[in-house]
């Protein structure tokens, strides 16, 4: 199984910088991540170990994560274990006054039983729900810092 695209280094969303930044802690809870970096002066948030459940929003691991696949099985190790991520989100502020989000995301998949750990590549589907997430609860006019 190989990645086909890599995630998105930075994108844009056509709201200020102080807009995303306050709508970043609801939207980490919505999708069931609890932040324990947090640097305001720089706009990051983030967790530094989370371990994700067999299935995240509804979908497999798999979908969210490359960790190549089982020796003899070929199927995907990011669904025949655990997987163990540091995810870290920043806002940045582009030329032109928007907000530019940037998720940076590591994990390590554990498969169950016999076996060694093995690193994870994200699809970018995670980095993706974060800014989709940014923008619905933006245009909503919802930032969960009330």
């Amino acid at each position: 199984m190989r990645r086909t695209t890599t995630p998105p280094a930075d994108q844009r969303l056509e709201i200020s910088p102080e807009e995303a930044w306050a709508a970043l802690p609801a939207v980490y809870r919505a999708v069931g991540l609890d932040p324990d970096i947090r640097n305001p002066s720089i706009r990051q948030l983030g967790v530094d170990r989370h371990r994700f459940p067999a299935r995240i929003l509804d979908r497999r691991p798999s979908e969210f994560f490359n960790c190549g696949v089982e020796p003899g099985m070929n199927r995907p190790l990011a669904n025949q274990g655990r997987i163990d991520a540091q995810i870290i989100t920043t806002v940045r502020t582009r030329s032109d006054g928007t907000a530019s989000i940037v998720t940076q995301i590591s994990a390590v998949a554990t498969p169950r039983g016999a076996g060694g750990r093995s690193e994870c590549r994200s699809s970018g589907l995670l980095e993706q729900v974060i800014v989709d997430l940014i923008r619905d609860r933006t245009a909503a006019g919802t930032t969960g810092m009330e």
